[in-house]
């Protein structure tokens, strides 16, 4: 027995897939069993789970796969936004955010968009216990598979911008502009989540993204008892790939033009070094590699 969670493995087994290796699965809940209950306990529960219209309640009373509570994406829907690039797709400008690691992994995240100003995560590179070396090396390994135009970095630590500078790299880094610049990013991402006119969606993610799909769906804000989510920033844990995800749309929303100029031609770009290694608007965010 288990309470449903976001539309987690439970989910997909039982309720997507329909495999009949495993068709004992039911829908039981407290609100069933409602006859053998006092109706003042049924009102003290609702009440602690903030109502029966409350997410939180539906979960944990009624039993229902609902969106995550707090979920900081509950848009994304894996069926909408999975998709694989398709055949002879053309990119206008390829970024890799990056998301420095130590003890924490370290994050590669490579985004393409193409010609219709739609973004196509294609890539990603997670692991924990690498030096800088050696995470430079798998740097040069992904610009080696993609046509990447710039690494897009946390810009916080200079010393590794430097190194992807010095190591033959063109690499920026993202300088934090005030305490709400996680959430602006944040909401350019659920943007891109919505449909548009065209009936295609503003972003898409390849399916074997694992990493960061994992991310996306349990990346959450903190959340009240009553199950109220919280407007501060989300819970700082497991989000190296989307932190990675932030610096790249935030370099392709904010500074490419939505022209068809493709990444075969010459895009003008100022060429500016910030000695700090980090770069602030309005200025273009690009580092000199020599």
């Amino acid at each position: 027995t288990t309470t449903p969670q976001w539309q987690n493995w439970v989910y997909r087994r039982f309720k997507e897939e329909n495999d009949p290796s495993y068709s004992c699965y039911s829908d039981i809940s407290s609100m069933v069993n409602r006859n053998n209950l006092s109706p003042r306990f049924i009102e003290e529960l609702l009440k602690n789970y903030g109502g029966i219209d409350n997410p939180f309640a539906q979960q944990e009373v009624e039993g229902r796969f609902v969106a995550q509570v707090g979920a900081v994406y509950p848009t994304f829907d894996r069926r909408k936004h999975l998709r694989a690039p398709y055949s002879g797709i053309r990119f206008r400008y390829v970024v890799a955010g990056v998301d420095w690691g130590g003890r924490a992994p370290y994050a590669i995240l490579v985004v393409g968009l193409d010609e219709d100003n739609r973004l196509w995560c294609l890539d990603e590179y997670y692991k924990s216990g690498v030096s800088l070396q050696e995470f430079t090396h798998a740097c040069r390994q992904m610009k080696a598979r993609w046509p990447i135009n710039y690494f897009v970095c946390d810009g916080t630590n200079r010393p590794a911008v430097s190194a992807l500078v010095s190591d033959g790299l063109r690499a920026v880094g993202m300088r934090r502009r005030g305490q709400d610049w996680v959430q602006e990013g944040i909401a350019k991402i659920t943007n891109l989540f919505s449909e548009r006119e065209d009936g295609t969606y503003g972003i898409y993610f390849h399916p074997k993204l694992t990493h960061l799909i994992w991310e996306i769906e349990h990346y959450r804000h903190r959340e009240h008892k009553e199950g109220q989510a919280e407007t501060e920033n989300p819970i700082k844990a497991d989000d190296h790939l989307l932190d990675s995800l932030r610096y790249a749309v935030e370099y392709l929303l904010t500074y490419i033009p939505r022209t068809n100029t493709l990444i075969g031609k010459a895009i003008p770009f100022a060429l500016v070094r910030d000695g700090e290694g980090g770069i602030s608007l309005p200025e273009i965010p690009v580092l000199s590699p020599t």
